[in-house]
């Protein structure tokens, strides 16, 4: 899959990158696009990483998206079939334990600092989506509530956050889920009250405490409003 990075470094441009699946292959530049990421994060505690030894084995057991230019790893995405083992993300989302083959684990989504600001987290499962098995309805994912930018990312490719809970030792992680095969709106229980948060989400339900006023002023596509009571009351 064809595509071009509208912005490098910050700055626009016009740079075509490739989304491919990969393979074990591509475990060294997977492994180390990992370890420079996490190292110029301002809490790499925020995130775990995974051995070399495990990052191949997701190459070539499960689903793995990478984003080059060229030669050059800029993003990648690891999508894990867990089946019913403890790992699977759905044990922790109170899914019953016959139902986990059909939910996979969104592992990890790294996106190198001269490529952010492309949605290439959204752009990376878009491309999985279609070489999901038949039997995969749901996918489960876990973020860390003080790495905001991830968290936007998941809320805007259709996730939902269900939870939240100690895992991985101690830390602090929001569970989320995203149902496949169905069309995904922000409920009203996401409080979106300007443009900058109708922009998080798809098909966005705008809060009801606005009034219909403060509702026409919100620039975002796809939105919706409850409306209670009488409508003159909401002018």
């Amino acid at each position: 899959m064809e595509l071009i990075l509208q912005k490098v470094c910050g700055r626009p441009a016009q740079l075509p990158i490739r989304l491919r699946r990969c393979g074990p292959a591509d475990a060294a530049a997977f492994f180390a696009l990992q370890n420079e990421v996490r190292a110029a994060m301002p809490h790499p505690e925020q995130f775990v990483p995974d051995t070399l030894e495990n990052i191949t084995a997701y190459l070539r057991e499960d689903l793995c998206i990478g984003a080059y230019d060229g030669e050059r790893l800029g993003a990648y995405f690891i999508l894990r079939y867990c089946g019913r083992s403890a790992h699977n993300y759905a044990a922790f989302l109170g899914v019953p334990r016959e139902e986990w083959e059909h939910w996979a684990n969104a592992d990890s989504a790294i996106v190198h600092a001269d490529f952010r600001g492309n949605g290439l987290q959204r752009l990376m499962l878009e491309a999985a989506l279609p070489l999901f098995p038949k039997k995969i309805t749901h996918i489960g994912a876990t973020v860390s509530p003080q790495n905001q930018y991830s968290l936007h990312n998941a809320l805007a490719s259709g996730f939902a956050i269900v939870s939240r809970r100690e895992m991985y030792g101690g830390h602090d992680r929001y569970l989320l889920a995203k149902e496949l095969g169905f069309e995904v709106f922000g409920d009203f229980g996401l409080n979106i009250f300007n443009s900058e948060s109708a922009g998080l989400v798809d098909n966005p339900i705008l809060s009801f405490e606005l009034t219909l006023n403060q509702s026409n002023r919100i620039s975002a596509e796809n939105t919706g409003v409850i409306v209670y009571g009488r409508l003159p009351l909401m002018l």
